[in-house]
Parts: structure tokens; C-alpha cells; sequence
């Protein structure tokens, strides 16, 4: 029997906060892909990336946490208001994943990007508004 593999990148908001919620859409998400070795790329920002890396690390087989560039070179650090540097780390997650779980608050504009560059690349989201 061949193995399937899915990579899932699970995108989402900071003001999210409720463990509960967000595990609950995490659990319910995946049960689909039970029978699949599941990677999960996610970012290190509070709210739903946390929930999500802590989740992961018991849930899933495979789990990878991306940091934008300038928490390892901080001399790439312009502003606060620069959002270049998250937004690429939200594009290199979705460029290695097969679907998108986004979990939003409708107003993120960093999940809102995510969502709308995968989408760009064919790449299916599914988004659960919190």
C-alpha cells in the first residue's frame, strides 16, 4: 500500500485566541485526511499560528514553523509597517503546501493576502471565519 502525503499550510488571524475554537476547527479539518501522513507549515505569530504549532506537534506527523527573515537576520528589519518580510514567509508556506486551511477573523489583511496569493496559484483554500 503507497502512502499518501498531504502538506497543509494553516494561515490565520492574531486576534484569535480561543484555543477551544481553534482546535476544534483543526480536529474537524483534518479528519478528512485520517488516513494520510499530514506535514502542517505554519507561521510563529500569536493567535492562530501558536494554537496551531502546538496543536500540530501532538496531532500530526510532520510540522514545520516558519519565522520571517528578519527574526534571523534583524538587520532586514525596516518598520513595524513592513509587511514584506511576513508576507514573504506566508508565500514560501504556501508555495511548499497542497491546500490551505485559513482561519480568520474576515478582517487580517496578512490572512487575507495569504488566501488571495494561494488562490492566484490554483492552490484550494478552505476558510473558516471565527
Amino acid at each position: 500500500m503507497v502512502a499518501k502525503y498531504i502538506t497543509v499550510c494553516v494561515t490565520g488571524s492574531r486576534g484569535i485566541k480561543s484555543k477551544i475554537v481553534v482546535e476544534q476547527i483543526l480536529y474537524k479539518f483534518f479528519e478528512k485526511y485520517s488516513q494520510y501522513i499530514i506535514h502542517v507549515i505554519v507561521g510563529d505569530a500569536p493567535g492562530v499560528d501558536t494554537i496551531t504549532y502546538n496543536w500540530a506537534k501532538k496531532a500530526v506527523h510532520f510540522v514545520t514553523q516558519l519565522r520571517p527573515a528578519h527574526k534571523y537576520f534583524p538587520e532586514l528589519w525596516q518598520s513595524p509597517a513592513d509587511n514584506v518580510l511576513y508576507h514573504a514567509r506566508n508565500m514560501s508556506a504556501v508555495d511548499n503546501c497542497d491546500v490551505v486551511l485559513s482561519i480568520w477573523d474576515g478582517k487580517s489583511t496578512g490572512t487575507k493576502h495569504t488566501m488571495d496569493y494561494a488562490e492566484e496559484d490554483f492552490i484550494e483554500v478552505f476558510v473558516r471565519e471565527c
